[in-house]
């Protein structure tokens, strides 16, 4: 499976209309989930800076090809209305915790870290092999076939304009995106919007951080999205001791939960097109991750 996320700026009229837009697995070829939502600033304060003309699409695949059906804007309404934003291709690789409304699938592998917080299952990691960027399954980590060629996870090409993101394994080097999915208990709901707000300050000032977002469907679903230089940038925000937020956001859902379900998904960016913010924020990846490497490495 893959998972994509679309986001456009569509203006503020046109925003209820594509809230009321929905996706049927059972109607569009391949589709597995679907959510239309709200965006916002992932940023320090209570209640998240929306977007207003703004709409993303967060939704998952069986496979590239059926993404590829969905994008071609003839045949659907709602890919001709986002396909003058940006949108992203998404392998996962880690699932933390669970989400019914859009189960996650993942190679089986050996791989552990330190993710955690969000309960319930763990699921396996493809290991990355250093010597030749390829997985278990000897998928190229940066998304191409086992020879570079060109081809998305299942093998297939993909459509025409897309940008393939280059990406060289190993911690330091390979950009990382990252999704939490909360179906929030509304009882919950002023200690979560008070704990995510000191965490969402930490993150939009962490110069690893490439982009973020905030997804929301009131009055329950609540998402962010963000891109992360590399998986040591990401861990040293989530659990570094220089930026205890993030920790103690985890402990405090652990301790009285935020959310009737949740889940912590960490994947692959391997295909962009499009902007976002008049940019592609994986265009720089590979850059960025070295300059904020050495920069880590010269504070401490």
């Amino acid at each position: 499976m893959i998972i994509s996320l679309h986001v456009a700026d569509v203006g503020a009229r046109a925003v209820p209309a594509l809230l009321r837009e929905r996706l049927h697995p059972g109607e569009v070829p391949g589709l597995r989930s679907a959510r239309t939502t709200l965006t916002g600033a992932i940023e320090a304060g209570l209640l998240p800076k929306l977007h207003p003309g703004r709409v993303a699409l967060l939704a998952s695949w069986e496979d590239d090809a059926a993404l590829d059906g969905f994008l071609r804007t003839e045949q659907s309404p709602l890919a001709e209305r986002l396909a003058g934003g940006w949108h992203v291709r998404l392998r996962p690789i880690r699932m933390s915790g669970s989400w019914s409304a859009m189960p996650v699938e993942v190679a089986p592998g050996t791989a552990t870290d330190d993710d955690h917080g969000y309960g319930g299952q763990r699921y396996g990691e493809q290991e990355h092999r250093e010597q030749d960027g390829q997985g278990q399954d000897g998928q190229r980590q940066d998304g191409r076939g086992p020879d570079g060629d060109g081809r998305g996870p299942d093998g297939r090409g993909l459509e025409s304009g897309e940008r393939y993101v280059e990406v060289v394994a190993g911690a330091t080097a390979t950009p990382v995106a990252v999704l939490t999915l909360g179906q929030l208990r509304l009882r919950r709901a002023l200690p979560f919007l008070r704990a995510n707000s000191r965490a969402a300050g930490r993150a939009a000032a962490d110069p690893a951080l490439l982009a973020s977002l905030a997804l929301a469907r009131p009055p329950r679903f609540v998402s962010t999205f963000s891109i992360w230089q590399s998986v040591d940038a990401m861990r040293r925000y989530a659990y570094g001791s220089t930026q205890p937020d993030h920790k103690a956001a985890i402990q405090a859902h652990q301790a009285a939960p935020f959310h009737h379900e949740a889940g912590f998904v960490r994947c692959v960016p391997y295909a962009a097109q499009g902007t976002w913010d008049g940019r592609d924020p994986l265009a720089t990846a590979g850059s960025t991750a070295a300059t904020a490497a050495t920069s880590h490495r010269e504070t401490r």
